[in-house]
């Protein structure tokens, strides 16, 4: 009887072997988690971007008149950093390349010390504008630069770029109508159908403990 009793309660825990299972590799996988990683598409700002931009050029077009000064928000959904050097631009060669991050910019959504929006600046050369690239997770590690505020110059209008935030590249002869769809993998996907196993497992112990103390 014991024996019995035994494998029935060993059934009834099974279930609850599996949820604990399923929910620490859940957990680990978001302590864990990957870096992300975008493409940035250059774009000349709206008309009214150097409005309340301060007269002069920017500092870096003074020592280098050809350099493109880009600057852009950044506060995709899924994007959080809890450290500035978390986050890493990098050129087609794969080269990294220096960011400015705007203090006055900075964000958190639920105060919780993980930052989801900023402003960014950096400087690339003309035959760097293809490819670049943003990655972020906490894997990324650079030394980006923590600046109080970051002016716009008018004197530099010919040299600014903004930019939005792409999942792939896209060429310039793709239809303009074209859409792309982004598709989130769940890795642990595979072992969710364990949790219907759980209604069954139960329904099945109560059955046999029934049947066992109505004889």
């Amino acid at each position: 009887m014991n024996i019995f009793r035994n494998i029935i309660g060993n059934v009834i825990l099974l279930p609850l072997l599996i949820i604990v299972c399923i929910d620490e590799d859940a957990f680990s996988a978001v302590q864990k988690g990957p870096e992300k990683s975008f493409y940035l598409k250059l774009i000349k700002p709206d008309p009214d971007f150097l409005d309340q931009a301060e007269k002069g050029k920017h500092p870096a077009n003074r020592t280098s008149p050809d350099v493109l000064i880009i600057y852009g928000k950044i506060n995709k959904p899924e994007f959080f950093v809890e450290n500035i050097n978390n986050l890493a631009v990098y050129n087609s060669a794969g080269k990294w390349v220096p960011v400015r991050i705007d203090k006055s910019s900075l964000y958190s959504e639920f105060n919780d010390g993980k930052w989801n929006t900023m402003n960014i600046e950096f400087e690339i050369t003309s035959d760097e504008t293809n490819a670049l690239q943003l990655v972020w997770g906490k894997t990324v590690a650079v030394s980006n630069t923590l600046a109080e505020n970051i002016p716009l110059y008018s004197g530099s209008e010919n040299n600014y770029y903004t930019f939005s935030i792409e999942s792939s590249l896209k060429k310039e002869s793709d239809n303009n109508y074209s859409a792309s769809l982004d598709v989130v993998v769940d890795d642990y996907s595979d072992r969710y159908f364990l949790w219907y196993f759980f209604p069954m497992v139960l329904i099945f112990g109560v059955l046999l403990v029934r049947r066992f103390f109505l004889k």
